[in-house]
């Protein structure tokens, strides 16, 4: 292609100077924004090994957590566990905390996901739930979800950031949780205060259970099923919202490319074997589970009990109808 245009090598190519002709899009990067120097030569394997995967999987009608599938689950259950707070407890209180560990620089996808929660983070949520009486009744779930590269390319494609949703009885504050993010903070090498404020890292909203409506942007969405089971308050679907597989048509393979590449990566780990099970998106926590089953068992024996009661109704108007001929 070169000698057709009549350069012999890559070198004779001119390139603008940069902040030359092309004003910002050539222009030196600014302070704080890292250069990326982690090779790719791995990156398109990484994928294909990962397609070939699902493949495999699909093929065998095999249940994997990087299906459409699982991702709808999840999201039911947390509106679950939502409805479940609605209706046990007069006042309640949602947390979403938010977790940046910036641009990975020198370094894969995989282990630039491995930095958020680290048993320090963990053990002090333990220790401000316990100090808050929550600790035996909340339920929570921390997941990591992909970002896409910014105005420099990244070597490796998308990166992670993180959120942790809990579901607490009775009322607390933001404040409560801000030695969860100013432990973070301190775990991730250059990071500031100043670059993540805390009072933006930390959302808290108390509900009183009998004015809770579902949102009006899912309202609007005329969701019948979420119409019949019941309102929920923003969390699920904020939980919703970074469970990325929801956009997928069947499994990542069908997903936007930035989130299939993350699939990858997250999936192969940082061992780059598909023996191992690669780094974990979604932990369930406290009672999610418990609730979320809770509300599953109890819409089970509500649909039974209604069965029951219009075959009474239909058996009662037989007989009715027997007896008068």
């Amino acid at each position: 292609m070169l000698e057709a245009d009549g350069l012999s090598s890559a070198d004779e190519i001119r390139v603008p100077e940069q902040g030359h002709l092309f004003g910002e899009l050539w222009a030196p990067p600014t302070v704080g924004v890292p250069t990326p120097s982690t090779p790719t030569d791995t990156a398109s394997e990484t994928l294909e090994t990962f397609r070939e995967w699902c493949r495999e999987r699909a093929e065998k009608e095999a249940s994997h957590s990087y299906t459409r599938k699982r991702a709808n689950r999840r999201f039911a259950r947390a509106k679950d566990v939502d409805r479940h707070f609605i209706k046990e407890y007069e006042t309640f209180s949602t947390v979403l905390i938010t977790y940046d560990a910036g641009v990975p620089v020198d370094e894969s996808v995989a282990e630039h996901s491995k930095r958020f929660y680290p048993r320090a983070v963990v053990r002090k949520r333990r220790s401000i739930l316990k100090s808050l009486g929550a600790y035996e009744e909340y339920a929570g779930v921390s997941l990591l979800a992909p970002k896409e590269g910014g105005r420099v390319p990244q070597p490796n494609g998308p990166y992670s950031h993180a959120h942790t949703f809990l579901w607490i009885p009775g009322e607390v504050s933001a404040e409560d949780f801000y030695p969860l993010v100013k432990r973070h903070i301190k775990h991730v090498e250059d990071a500031t205060k100043e670059n993540h404020p805390l009072d933006e890292a930390v959302s808290v909203q108390t509900h009183d259970s009998s004015q809770v409506e579902t949102p009006v942007t899912v309202d609007n969405r005329g969701a019948n099923l979420d119409w019949r089971r019941g309102p929920t308050t923003a969390l699920p679907q904020e939980l919703g919202a970074n469970l990325p597989l929801l956009r997928c048509r069947f499994d990542a393979r069908g997903a936007p490319k930035y989130i299939e590449e993350w699939c990858a990566c997250l999936r192969l780990g940082i061992d780059s074997e598909l023996s191992s099970r690669g780094i974990t998106r979604f932990r369930k926590l406290g009672k999610f589970d418990d609730f979320a089953n809770t509300k599953k068992w109890e819409r089970r024996f509500e649909s039974a009990v209604s069965r029951a009661r219009r075959l009474a109704l239909n058996l009662s108007g037989e007989i009715d109808h027997g007896t008068q001929v």
